[in-house]
This record gives C-alpha cells, structure tokens and sequence, in this order.
C-alpha cells in the first residue's frame, strides 16, 4: 500500500497551527470591537506576557509594534496583550 506519508490527503491530513487561526481570530475580534485600529501600537514587551497564570512567550518580537505588524508576525504577546489597551 506504500508509506503512510504516501496515503495522507494533505489539505485534509495536515492541519494548520491552531495558534496562528486563534491570534487573527483575536486581533480581528479587537479591531471589530475595540477603538483599537491597525495603527494602533501594541507593546509586546521583551516578549513574555503573564495571562491566567500561564506565561505567553514569543522568542523574536519583541518592543512596540503597530497591529497590524502584530498580525504580520504571528506574535503570541502582541495578539494577546493588547486586551489592556482595547477597554
């Protein structure tokens, strides 16, 4: 029947980063909202947050960042750290 990797559908078999899905979904959520905006910068600190108890890190973003560019990178503190702002 050959290999495994052979035999997996891949737009089916191999999902997505489910990480990457819930930060757009999260910074979408901020720009609908929020009176955050695209430009809106965003601290991402030196890359560490504290959320609930659980530690959000990102190793290369780091510093203020506009949103949209929090988005561009994928950061993890940005994403997240943002809610201190968007009240």
């Amino acid at each position: 029947m050959g290999e495994l990797s052979q035999r997996v559908h891949r737009a089916i078999g191999n999902a997505p980063d489910g990480g990457s899905v819930m930060k757009m979904m999260t910074i979408t959520a901020a720009l609908e909202h929020t009176k955050l905006r695209a430009s809106s910068m965003i601290d991402c600190g030196n890359g560490e947050f504290r959320f609930s108890k659980k530690d959000v890190i990102h190793d290369h973003v780091r510093g203020v960042l506009p949103m949209e560019q929090v988005l561009w990178h994928s950061s993890n503190v940005g994403a997240i750290s943002h809610r201190d702002r968007s009240r």
